[in-house]
């Protein structure tokens, strides 16, 4: 099944690029996929709305802007970072 398509700008000058890729689900049945390249963090986003809620896209946006303070990556949490850290 095809969601969507998300365009990612890489480096040129890079043969191999790192992306970390994110995916955000909300009640509703908004999906916001979020992709960062590494080398230089920049990031493209993608809002889907499969279940056609009669939202604007301003509000899935601050849907999501919301959920930011939430988003948080395993490898983000503060005790894992410690282990990260005592690991190197």
């Amino acid at each position: 099944m095809f969601l969507g398509k998300l365009k990612v700008s890489l480096s040129k000058s890079k043969e191999i690029e790192e992306i970390s890729i994110r995916f955000t689900y909300d009640i509703n049945g908004l999906l916001e996929v979020e992709a960062t390249t590494l080398s230089d963090n920049k990031t493209s986003k993608l809002f889907l709305n499969n279940q056609n809620v009669d939202m604007t896209e301003e509000e899935i946006e601050n849907v999501f802007s919301k959920l930011e303070s939430i988003k948080i990556a395993p490898w983000e949490k503060q005790e894992n970072l410690a282990i990260i850290e005592r690991a190197k």
